[in-house]
């Protein structure tokens, strides 16, 4: 395990260029030749486009090259996902729970308390050098 795995969070209100700087900060350290996990909570269709990304691919690392060369992981993160796998490591069917369905939907705040929980699953299990997280 990288005992210098960083974490890095992107967040503010709405419109500021979170997605922007995030992604470009992404970029950036996997150019500098960094293994990279983006997290995106909220990816506008241009990001998801540019990181070839379809609607298929929510809840699950993707990974993408960037002019051919530059390699970076790419998480929109999915709380009915994040929720599923949570019930799967306490042997617990979720699914059945109408009131953890509910709360896995995109409500306001619901997307961050999930981003943190799968953020916190990754870091654990994977061996990144930086984690960035982009919030809604």
């Amino acid at each position: 395990m990288n005992p210098l795995k960083k974490i890095e969070i992107f967040c503010g209100t709405g419109g500021v260029g979170k997605t922007t700087l995030a992604s470009s900060r992404a970029i950036h350290l996997a150019k500098e030749n960094y293994s990279v996990l983006l997290l995106t909570i909220d990816p506008s269709k241009r990001l998801k486009q540019f990181f070839g990304i379809s609607d298929s691919d929510h809840g699950q690392i993707v990974s993408s090259h960037i002019e051919n060369k530059t390699h970076i992981d790419v998480l929109i993160v999915n709380p009915a996902e994040t929720l599923k796998r949570l019930g799967h490591e306490s042997k617990q069917d979720f699914s059945k729970s109408f009131i953890l369905k509910t709360l896995s939907n995109t409500f306001g705040g619901m997307n961050e308390i999930f981003s943190l929980e799968e953020l916190a699953f990754q870091y654990q299990e994977k061996d990144y050098d930086y984690y960035i997280l982009d919030t809604a």
